[in-house]
């Protein structure tokens, strides 16, 4: 059973999604720890996350769930409002391992079932394959000791791991495994296969993700099999899908949409293909497809960054009117210091957050939020030029290129001759007619313009450019118009001048309806 306070945290949060209400468009945090861990470190994060009043996101391989004391604290985060994510029964789409005999015989009977493993007690399921796929591409190479050779060198690259081969001859899908810098051709699954050698035989390169994906029936499968061990665990069913990295082709945001979404009741999930860093944003286009598209950046203590790093993401990502995703596998094998440096650092990272009133949510959460809430429409969503809270004394959001430099007491760009103020990915663009606005002090004559650059999912991008000729050296305020059009996500802006060798100041830049 959830604690009052888990109560109250889900209340609250609620409040934001209220009919007719609606939320700033403040960005934020969530931070995602992936597979399962010693259940002791799970305690300690979470105490970790609920001391600054913060909520975490686990991303749980359930059909592993078979400790005691993994399945108390789980269900213990659970109770103090932390989210549990379905990162599939066992972190695959294509194979599952039965934890009893009748589980196992049960599994090898589905019709979605390929072939199975008594002794692994695994079974390996179908997928479905698209061969008339336009990103699919034919080419010759021979085989020898299953190793793939003599392929175009040209396709040497796209030859990689995770990749998937047809060889039409056999009907069969291969995958690459690098060995001792050999390609060696393993059946889809991964498995270990002995093929005889062919000299000049025709494959065909899938799609990368695109041109095989598992079949409705293999899903619901899958999300049934996950929401029976949350329960039997004592876990509320999961309602985000976490899409396993590794050997296996990534499933579509629409297959998960389509299934997960509309018949088990998940709200997010992390899917790759589609996805791009341009996710994450208020009043986005896509807004259905996009909450299952919610990709995390991997910059953390594990991957080899430090706090300072992670600090100028999330600053960055604030300014922009972002939500930044940190995923962590909790490698703390990886970390100086291990699991007490790992999770000291995150002690200042969560300490630093709480002080700058930085929002840390659950994905889940951050999902609602930005997909299903009314941003507030009459914001200025421009970033200030006097906050610095990453303390690297450039106004967070933008960059100062060519010699550009900052006063970030004033709030204050100077930009001298051939520099530039520039801000990439801005989001929470409110749709149709905008006023723009920047105070300037130059010196008369210069020409000074403005960059519109409006980013477009399709690619079919467009920009603006405003143009403002100073008529004196006195500060003045240049103001105008731009229509943002339905299909724009974020928006590149940039301030340069011409004519003139004094830095031209800029301060109060302004975009709003």
């Amino acid at each position: 059973m959830r604690s009052c306070f888990a109560t109250l945290l889900l209340a609250s949060a609620s409040l934001f999604l209220q009919a007719g209400s609606t939320v700033p468009k403040t960005g934020g945090v969530c931070f995602r720890f992936d597979d399962n861990k010693p259940p002791e470190h799970w305690k300690q994060m979470g105490a970790l996350f609920e001391k600054y009043g913060f909520r975490m996101s686990l991303a749980l391989v359930s059909q592993d769930l078979n400790s005691r004391r993994s399945l108390e604290v789980l269900r213990e985060l659970s109770g103090k409002g932390h989210s549990m994510m379905d990162h599939l029964p066992n972190h695959a789409v294509y194979q599952i391992r039965a934890r009893t005999q009748d589980e196992f015989e049960t599994y090898s009977r589905l019709p979605i079932a390929d072939h199975a493993d008594a002794k692994k007690r695994r079974v390996y399921f179908k997928f479905e394959r698209n061969d008339a796929h336009p990103r699919n591409k034919r080419f010759q190479a021979s085989v020898r000791g299953g190793e793939l050779c003599e392929y175009p060198e040209a396709m040497n690259r796209e030859l990689g791991f995770t990749r998937k081969l047809l060889m039409p001859s056999t009907g069969k899908v291969y995958g690459i495994r690098i060995r001792n810098g050999k390609k060696m051709l393993m059946d889809f699954w991964g498995e270990q296969i002995s093929l005889p050698d062919q000299e000049k035989t025709e494959f065909v390169l899938l799609a990368a993700n695109a041109a095989i994906q598992p079949s409705d029936e293999l899903l619901r499968f899958l999300a049934s099999v996950s929401r029976a061990n949350f329960l039997a665990a004592g876990l509320p069913a999961p309602r985000a899908w976490i899409q396993p990295g590794g050997w296996e082709c990534f499933v579509s945001a629409e297959k998960i949409s389509g299934i997960y979404g509309r018949e088990f009741g998940y709200c997010s999930a992390d899917c790759i293909p589609g996805s791009s860093r341009l996710n994450g944003f208020f009043n986005d286009p896509a807004a259905g497809l996009q909450r299952f598209r919610m990709r995390p950046d991997f910059t953390g203590l594990d991957n080899g960054q430090d706090i300072p790093a992670m600090k100028r993401k999330i600053a960055e990502a604030i300014a922009r009117r972002q939500v930044k995703i940190f995923i962590s596998h909790m490698w703390v094998n990886r970390v100086k210091g291990g699991w007490d440096a790992y999770i000291k650092g995150y002690e200042e990272l969560l300490q630093w957050l709480k002080s700058n009133r930085i929002p840390v949510r659950t994905q889940e959460e951050w999902a609602e939020i930005l997909y299903a809430s009314k941003p507030e429409p009459g914001e200025n969503i421009m970033p200030s030029l006097s906050t610095d809270l990453d303390a690297d004394g450039i106004p967070d959001g933008y960059e100062l290129q060519k010699g550009a430099r900052a006063d970030i007491t004033s709030g204050t760009v100077f930009i001298p001759r051939g520099g530039k103020l520039h801000l990439s990915d801005l989001g929470g663009l409110e749709k149709g007619n905008n006023r723009f606005a920047l105070t300037v002090k130059g010196k008369a004559g210069m020409v000074v313009y403005l960059d519109f650059f409006f980013v477009v999912r399709s690619g079919k991008n467009y920009s603006e450019r405003r143009q403002f000729r100073l008529e004196n050296d006195q500060q003045q305020v240049l103001e105008g118009v731009v229509n943002v059009k339905p299909e724009s996500v974020t928006l590149h802006y940039g301030v340069r001048y011409s004519n003139g060798e004094k830095d031209l100041e800029v301060r109060n830049p302004v975009f709003k309806p």
